[in-house]
């Protein structure tokens, strides 16, 4: 595996305390290899890479799975208890105060209901719900505060010996191995009566890390990590002689980490500043309470139940608190990531003018200097933006790759538009991928999102969406104007909806547009449930004279009728053909492909598929014309670019 760890997934225990009780276990296991999935649209969450910056490569589903060494050791019975401890201490409180405390103490937010979660990243609070630096300096405070002005070799391996095992608990996340190697530092410096320098600290603690596992470079917690206490080191002096230490600190957190917080939660709250306040103030209360109440039970197997209350009080106050000033989103901004070459700029700004070099240029006069030097070190970065442009940035027409199903994103002069939207019973197609892929684009809204039939892996991620993200009208094909509302589930906002009729044209800008194009007048036909596919629209884009045409699951028998009623015309004839179905055998007759004759096809399936589409028949009917294939399941997003009426295709996972 070349370094890399292989993640074993066995079958579910009947509760998390006997599950632990593997740690350590050597265990004879048959099953399947599976590959974590790469992003395959711009702007969404990259998990294969984030598993790789955990140092683990591959993933292995077992069937069975046999004990074959209990490992019964000093070090795994330690484990071990730790584990139970945590969640003995969790099971004493009821689950939704237990679930928070999982996420506040041990980065665990699995247990953690939806709308906490967006009211805290909304407020970029989300660093409370995920152990970090913070965490873990109340810690040492707490231990420091315990242990009063005493600075032996024994008191310094007791500190250690505590912050371990807290550490053993969260199962080391970044930010905790960082915290304590930041910690083992600062103790061994008293040891040997040297000075401690946060800012050398944290760069070798950093070293050490990428030395190890070098794809946390790429990890969002890495990067929030190290760069809130870098902001600590380098902005907290020259803040605090405007504003007090303790503003000084939190602002230089903030700064420190808001490109990477507004990339990671495309959220970004200008009052975060102030809210973090009170939050903070009480996770400084909650999380020694905790940590104290656990080391109790520990040593003396009791607890008194004030301490419980006391608890579950702080614990109240501090989700109330953040509900409140939540005020609803309204001071919550969607954001897309800032581009790299913007997030390198912002800290040459923030870091090389808090710098000690820079204050003492300021003092001499010297503001010039600074000025050159920032100028020398902008040239490369401007040379780098421009090499790692995302291609889709250019790109008018986008078929984002939202597994199986289909969404395609038009834009033009400042307008978008989508037709489809994906959806999947499994996950929030819209929250995981259209949202995130929309803001990276720089889509602030969504004029119209136009669904071509009713159906879950068509408009379900568009219904998602809308709950975060402003879409201005929803255009429902006029077969379903009876028998909306029984159709529609999830449901579409009725007062937003319209009813997209035959020959209907829907107007971008003065040269772009889309029509419908099937069905005609008077081929309606009454709702049905059973198959939304009898209901299907078929839109042509029309993007400064090239043609786009969008089938959604066009069903063969409505191929032939159209080839039949558009015959002698050039109505269907199109440059670039959505083939329909996800590229089913049922779709895309030989027929209608010569009616259409498109240059290039685009395939919307996802990978590894249950259904085998696109199916082989249906690729070599397009192979057999001459007509270039790209498809989603392998290639990701699929991008055109038009010029001049001529299409550039970008790619996401060029072949």
């Amino acid at each position: 595996t070349h370094g890399l760890k292989i993640m074993v997934i066995v079958p579910a225990y009947e509760s998390t305390g006997d599950a632990f009780d593997l740690t350590g276990a050597v265990i004879e296991v048959g099953g399947t290899f599976e590959a974590f999935l790469p992003a395959d649209d711009p702007g969404c969450f990259d998990y294969r890479l984030h598993m790789r910056g955990r140092g683990i490569g591959i993933a292995f589903r077992t069937y069975s799975f046999t004990v074959t060494d209990n490992g019964d050791t000093l070090l795994t019975a330690i484990q071990r208890q730790l584990c139970h401890e945590r969640e003995n201490f969790l099971a004493r409180f009821d689950d939704k105060t237990g679930g928070f405390l999982r996420g506040v103490l041990f980065g665990d937010k699995s247990e953690i209901d939806e709308e906490t979660v967006r009211e805290f990243n909304g407020n970029s609070t989300g660093h409370i719900l995920a152990v970090s630096g913070l965490h873990m300096s109340f810690l040492y405070a707490m231990l420091r505060f315990m242990t009063g002005r005493k600075r032996n070799a024994w008191i310094s391996l007791l500190i250690i010996a505590v912050i371990l095992m807290y550490g053993e608990m969260t199962m080391w996340s970044a930010a905790t191995v960082r915290a304590c190697m930041v910690m083992g530092i600062s103790l061994l410096s008293v040891q040997f009566r040297r000075p401690f320098d946060l800012l050398t600290a944290v760069s070798l603690a950093a070293l050490l890390i990428l030395i190890r596992e070098p794809y946390q470079l790429f990890s969002s917690g890495f990067q929030m990590s190290f760069l809130a206490m870098l902001g600590i080191a380098m902005l907290t002096k020259p803040l605090s002689s405007v504003i007090g230490e303790a503003l000084g600190v939190m602002l230089a957190v903030q700064l420190g980490t808001l490109p990477v917080v507004a990339g990671t939660f495309n959220r970004f709250n200008p009052l975060s500043i102030l809210i973090n306040v009170p939050v903070i103030l009480i996770t400084s209360l909650l999380v020694p309470l905790c940590i104290l109440i656990l080391m109790i039970n520990m040593v003396t197997g009791y607890v008194p139940e004030a301490g419980d209350r006391a608890v579950e009080l702080i614990t109240y106050s501090l989700m109330k608190t953040d509900h409140f000033l939540y005020f609803d989103g309204d001071f919550s901004f969607l954001t897309g990531g800032p581009g790299r070459a913007a997030i390198i700029v912002f800290y040459i700004v923030i870091f090389g003018l808090s710098s000690e070099w820079a204050r003492v240029r300021f003092l001499r006069h010297e503001s010039a200097a600074v000025v050159r030097c920032g100028a020398i070190l902008m040239l490369p970065v401007i040379m780098f933006g421009l090499c790692a442009r995302d291609p889709f940035a250019d790109d008018e027409i986008v078929f984002v790759a939202v597994g199986q199903g289909d969404c395609v994103h038009v834009r033009a002069e400042g307008h978008d538009i989508l037709i489809d939207g994906g959806g999947s019973e499994y996950y929030d197609v819209g929250e995981k991928i259209l949202l995130p892929y929309l803001l990276h684009s720089g889509a602030e809204s969504t004029e119209i999102a136009l669904v071509t039939h009713l159906h879950e892996d068509h408009y379900k991620g568009i219904a998602e969406l809308s709950e975060e993200y402003p879409v201005g009208a929803f255009g429902v094909p006029a077969d379903y104007r009876t028998g909306f509302e029984e159709a529609a589930e999830p449901p579409l906002d009725a007062g937003k909806t319209i009813f997209i009729s035959p020959g209907s044209k829907i107007s971008v800008t003065d040269d772009v547009y889309v029509e419908v194009i099937w069905p005609v007048a008077g081929q309606e036909s009454p709702v049905s449930i059973d198959d939304p596919n009898e209901h299907n629209t078929v839109y042509m884009i029309h993007y400064n004279g090239v043609k786009v045409m969008v089938t959604g699951d066009l069903l063969e028998e409505d191929e032939l009728l159209m080839t039949e009623y558009y015959q002698g015309t050039d109505t269907l004839e199109c440059d670039v053909l959505k083939v329909a179905h996800h590229g089913s055998r049922s779709s895309t007759s030989e027929e209608f492909l010569d009616a259409a004759s498109p240059s290039i096809a685009v395939i919307q399936a996802g990978r590894d598929n249950i259904y085998g589409h696109p199916h082989a028949q249906t690729l070599e009917r397009l192979e057999e014309r001459g007509i270039s294939v790209f498809r989603t399941d392998i290639n990701g997003a699929v991008g055109l670019d038009i010029k001049d009426g001529q299409i550039c295709v970008d790619l996401f996972h060029p072949e």
